[in-house]
């Protein structure tokens, strides 16, 4: 099979994220990676629909991707804050009349399913049942597999954007725990006591603290793929975080300092599942739903 370079879009709440890259079988090298923060499910939580802003936003930073991309053939994928808002038709259509593609809204469990393959995607073979955890802006998804099958897959309908915006206390990091702990008890329920050895962590918040605690001031994945953070690196991290005002924050963060005002909430959540989980370390992965995509498209329609 010749190569064929591909265009994979993930457009998620808190985060447009692009994968360019030519694929051939199982293998693919990588063009470009990108990420831009966009904040397309803003205020969602509060009001059920994308804001006009958070769409401008949105379609704007896309149509820079594909501009600055050359492409056999691209596919764009919608997922918490696309499945949510009432009027997530207005977005999609947009993107159809102005690019000419469409928008595919994947499930939660879609988007799990497509997370674990992406994931682990050049990360050391491990033979031993693996807990991931994509935590993302408006969701995350919780799976627990091996390198070569998926057991079980679950998406949670909180995410560090959503848990910010629900307000639903001081903005401090036991706050937020408290706030999804039952949530996470209430998955891990549901998994009926499967045993994990592993826990592998993707998406913005693990990956932004991976990056600060290597202090990077641009963000370089391949210097953070399949390094290990324990429990106290992301309490430490997250404490230096309720230390600081809201604008003091930022300089913590000076690759993405628009993300600055989740790093508590998603250190939260990641630390309530390795609290619920016993998990005493993460693995960091750069990859997720983009490579899953990149890698499974037949996953992405079945």
């Amino acid at each position: 099979m010749p190569d064929i370079r591909q265009l994979v879009i993930d457009i998620g709440t808190n985060s447009v994220l692009a994968l360019l890259a030519d694929r051939r079988h199982n293998e693919i090298s990588v063009v470009f990676d990108r990420m831009i923060t966009t904040r397309l499910g803003e205020n969602l939580v509060n009001t059920g629909e994308i804001s006009d802003q958070g769409i401008d936003r949105t379609v704007a930073a896309i149509e820079d991707i594909i501009r600055d991309s050359r492409f056999d053939s691209a596919v764009l994928i919608g997922t918490e804050a696309l499945r949510i808002a009432r009027n997530s038709a207005s977005f999609t259509g947009l993107i159809r009349d102005n690019l000419g593609l469409e928008v595919r809204i994947i499930s939660g469990e879609k988007e799990a399913e497509l997370s674990f393959t992406g994931a682990l995607y050049r990360l050391p073979a491990i033979d031993r049942p693996i807990l991931l955890a994509d935590v993302g802006g408006g969701s995350t998804e919780l799976v627990i597999g091996t390198t070569d099958s998926l057991t079980s897959a679950e998406s949670v309908s909180v995410g560090a954007l959503k848990l910010k915006e629900k307000g639903q206390g001081p903005d401090r990091l036991d706050v937020y725990i408290d706030s999804v702990i039952d949530d996470i008890r209430a998955v891990r329920n549901l998994f009926l006591g499967e045993a994990v050895e592993t826990f592998i962590g993707t998406g913005g918040t693990i990956t932004s603290m991976a990056a600060i605690k290597l202090d990077q001031i641009a963000f370089e994945p391949s210097g953070i793929h399949g390094i290990s953070l324990t429990a106290s690196d992301i309490l430490a991290i997250a404490e230096k975080f309720e230390r600081n005002s809201p604008q003091d924050r930022e300089k913590l963060i000076p690759f993405d300092p628009r993300r600055a005002d989740l790093i508590l909430p998603g250190a939260g959540i990641f630390l309530a599942i390795m609290s619920i989980f016993k998990m005493e370390s993460v693995l960091v992965s750069t990859g997720g739903l983009r490579y899953g995509a990149m890698l499974r498209p037949d996953l992405i329609d079945d």
